[in-house]
């Protein structure tokens, strides 16, 4: 909860502890951020007027931040002005409170945005994990390549790299069809697996390259 009035601050953070959220609190949106940046929550509700950075631009400064999980923004806003509400969507604000509130609704509005966060979630576990195969995908290999990269190049060390490209593979998806094709790319991304040691990683690069 950011806000520089301090009864909004207690008061909704109270309430919220009553009904078992777990409340960190920010008099301002620099404190918001750090908060943000270490403990990573999975919401903020935010007053729209704040002295040192209004909600807006915590909005944004949020969303360039590129958080390893969503963070569901709410703002608490007296406006009903079109264009303000507009600049907040861009900026990344993904719903409004009116004040004063109602906590009923606020409550409504957290579990459609625990919904929201479930999803992005469950995305991003998608995008970074190959289902057929359980390896990484190649999203977090280009981020470990270039981690590796400067890593080698910092401490003058030998980089490493195979790329395995599966031969026929082709042919057991046209003889035995998809689901024994990925079971094939199973039981490779397995046994490459196994002959890895210490911090070597098998990612699925696409198709039936590793």
């Amino acid at each position: 909860v950011a806000h520089d009035e301090p009864a909004v601050v207690w008061s909704l953070s109270n309430f919220l502890k009553l009904v078992g959220y777990e409340v960190l609190q920010a008099g301002s949106g620099p404190q918001a951020l750090t908060a943000i940046e270490y403990y990573r929550p999975q919401f903020v509700i935010a007053g729209w007027e704040m002295a040192e950075m209004n909600g807006i631009e915590l909005c944004r400064r949020i969303r360039t931040r590129n958080l390893p999980e969503y963070t569901y923004v709410l703002l608490l806003t007296v406006t009903t002005d079109a264009n303000a509400l507009i600049e907040a969507l861009r900026a990344g604000a993904d719903d409004f409170l009116a004040q004063p509130l109602v906590y009923g609704e606020l409550l409504s509005r957290l579990r459609a945005g625990a919904r929201m966060v479930e999803y992005e979630t469950r995305l991003d576990r998608l995008r970074r994990s190959d289902p057929a195969t359980q390896t990484s995908t190649r999203l977090v290999f280009d981020e470990t390549l270039a981690r590796r990269l400067a890593d080698a190049y910092n401490h003058r060390h030998t980089l490493y790299c195979v790329l395995a490209d599966v031969d026929f593979f082709a042919r057991i998806n046209d003889l035995y069809g998809r689901a024994a094709a990925g079971a094939a790319l199973a039981a490779i991304a397995e046994r490459l697996a196994e002959q890895c040691e210490d911090d070597e990683q098998v990612f699925r690069i696409g198709g039936n390259r590793f």
